[in-house]
């Protein structure tokens, strides 16, 4: 089966109902889970919970995604991978190395971690994934 690397913009279209992609990401994901491995990182757990609590303030929904990845984590619906040393190494020099100022570092750790993998695929709405190589869903 394909893999598929999911990034804190699906998370968040997908947890958020008044996000204007929430829609799109809620029909996608039932898709996704039947046609891929379905992979995201930790990193894109902590940035995802910290928007959650912060921007949304809305620490309950941040604990609940919590328990919906460790749930579908245990079940093998999705694989969380752990950011090493080597992998935040290489991200550094790729963040280091790419001028865009919009880039952040957490994009460059996906970046290296897909690459890695041999994940061709992101579902994001982050334009970012496209313009480094990546095909971009939905």
């Amino acid at each position: 089966m394909e893999k598929a690397f999911i990034d804190t913009a699906f998370w968040i279209a997908f947890l958020n109902r008044r996000d204007q992609f929430h829609k799109e990401a809620e029909d996608y994901f039932k898709v996704a889970l039947q046609r891929y491995k379905i992979l995201t990182s930790t990193f894109i757990v902590y940035e995802t919970i910290t928007f959650i609590n912060c921007s949304l303030k809305n620490h309950q929904l941040a604990i609940d995604f919590l328990d919906r990845i460790e749930e579908a984590q245990a079940i093998g619906h999705i694989n969380v991978l752990n950011v090493t040393d080597g992998i935040q190494e290489e991200a550094l020099n790729l963040f280091r190395k790419i001028e865009d100022k919009d880039l952040s570092f957490i994009d460059c750790i996906s970046f290296t971690l897909m690459k890695k993998k041999g994940i061709r695929k992101a579902l994001t709405f982050d334009a970012h994934f496209e313009q480094i190589g990546f095909v971009k869903e939905p």
